[in-house]
């Protein structure tokens, strides 16, 4: 399962204006819809409709101006998002950390690592994976994954995470931990899931729809990661009193995106049903 789609893609568009970058999204979904419904019942993987997605350009959309992309506004990201799961709702799953993670680091300043190495491979193609929770834990801010400060400056990571949506045809993983040293306080980590330490079980998974997502286990044992790879963000807002931040009304609205380009779908094929 460690296979980078984007390696194998040469040539990516990128799409500057909200038309083309939804017309896009109508083109791939079109094609995503073909088969999708016996993809989901003979669980097929869906690394070649996650190819397609990447040479569209469309993984690209929310790579910010300053660093070569497009720069469209939330909004349209959002639809492209509503467009690609009326086509295929597990491969809108797929893609909800990839968009995330993207906006995520659009906060950071433009020379900042690790923001320009990641947003150059995605507009190479490359997609962004998620493993963020864990088992076994009260809640998403309880984490035993974690980083230590090495000797030579880079960081050791080691943990289990679950629930790893997104993983599959990732380039890069980005993976929450705490800071070892700095009690409280965590981190969001780059890793590729080729890298030594980093071992993907996306068969661990059972669900009941969607179960192309392949949102299995990550295990990391050891990994050794750059330091420009590791973003420290301070202690973790609380679960309850913390304020609302623009970045999770983002996630929210992705994933009503999701859950409305799937219900699109089910009311068009009823409908075709019905006048058959």
């Amino acid at each position: 399962m460690a296979i980078d789609i984007a390696e194998t893609v040469t040539s990516i568009p990128v799409l500057h204006t909200a038309q083309e970058a939804l017309a896009a999204a109508d083109a791939v979904a079109a094609e995503l819809a073909i088969g999708a419904a016996e993809r989901e019942r003979t669980d097929t993987s869906l690394l070649p409709q996650l190819q397609l997605v990447a040479e569209s350009g469309l993984l690209a959309v929310p790579v910010p101006a300053a660093h070569g992309g497009p720069g469209l506004p939330a909004s349209v990201q959002i639809e492209v998002l509503r467009r690609l799961s009326r086509g295929d709702g597990a491969l809108g799953q797929l893609l909800l950390a990839h968009f995330v993670v993207s906006q995520a680091i659009g906060g950071l300043p433009v020379d900042q690592h690790p923001a320009p190495r990641i947003y150059g491979d995605i507009l190479a193609g490359g997609q962004l994976g998620n493993a963020t929770a864990e088992r076994g834990t009260a809640s998403a801010l309880d984490r035993r994954t974690s980083i230590t400060r090495r000797p030579d400056g880079n960081w050791e990571l080691n943990g289990v995470k679950y629930y790893a949506t997104g993983t599959l045809g990732a380039r890069w993983i980005a993976v929450a931990a705490l800071i070892a040293d700095k009690p409280g306080e965590t981190a969001t980590v780059f890793v590729r899931p080729d890298q030594p330490g980093v071992t993907l079980d996306l068969e661990k998974w059972s669900a009941f729809g969607q179960r192309g997502t392949k949102s299995g286990e990550v295990r990391l044992e050891g990994v050794v990661v750059e330091n420009d790879l590791v973003i420290e963000e301070g202690a973790a807002p609380d679960p309850v009193d913390a304020p609302p931040s623009v970045l999770g009304a983002y996630d929210q609205a992705l994933h009503a995106a999701i859950d409305i380009g799937i219900a699109r779908a089910a009311l068009e094929d009823g409908a075709e049903f019905v006048d058959r």
